[in-house]
């Protein structure tokens, strides 16, 4: 069966919740040392170089692991909105491959393009959020840092063991695997499974 009414996907999303989280994350490439400390090594994304020049969807179209998002976003016609600076927890192939059979599909049709940006926007925040940001914002918040998403919901994240953890509104977690990205218009955290908003 086809889904294609956006009613339908909302539910489906969140009845798949539970799987966030399940795979067990990459730790993040050590930081190689340099003669200058002002500018960390740019990590790699998907066996991809990252060009902080670039912006995020023209380097993110280079990772073998965000081929969907990539997809996504510009079917969403999400490019202008990313102009920046803004910060991406960017969900991987596998992130997405959680969803229910035929959920991505039908988010995918022209029809369902609001709900689609929706469950997007969901993972953006405006402004260049660092892993040195959000430690900073989690200390001065008490231990969590909050954010408004560019969707209008908000999302949590803390800091544990020089891991951060993303929450979203249903109080599911996802962890972000390789944080501080850098591109021309932000910053891009890598991250194990879907944010999804209340609808």
């Amino acid at each position: 069966m086809k889904l294609t009414d956006a009613r339908l996907l909302l539910p489906l999303l969140l009845g798949s919740a539970a799987l966030a989280g399940c795979t067990a994350p990459s730790p993040p490439a050590a930081p190689a040392a340099t003669a200058s400390a002002a500018q960390p090594a740019q990590p790699s994304v998907g066996g991809a170089a990252m060009d902080p020049a670039l912006p995020i969807l023209d380097n993110l179209a280079k990772s073998a692991d965000h081929s969907t998002l990539v997809s996504a976003l510009r079917a969403a016609g999400l490019a202008d909105r990313m102009a920046g600076p803004v910060t991406l927890f960017a969900p991987t192939n596998q992130a997405f491959a959680q969803l229910p059979q035929g959920t991505l599909d039908a988010l995918m049709v022209p029809t369902n393009k609001a709900l689609l940006t929706q469950v997007l926007n969901y993972h953006l925040v405006s402004g260049a959020k660092t892993r040195a940001d959000i430690a900073a914002d989690a200390r001065a918040g008490g231990g969590t840092a909050v954010y408004r998403s560019l969707q209008g919901g908000s999302i949590r994240l803390t800091t544990q063991s020089d891991r951060l953890t993303v929450i979203d509104t249903h109080g599911n977690r996802t962890t972000v695997t390789i944080p501080d990205v850098r591109h021309a218009n932000g910053v891009v955290h890598v991250v194990d499974a879907l944010l999804l908003p209340v609808s």
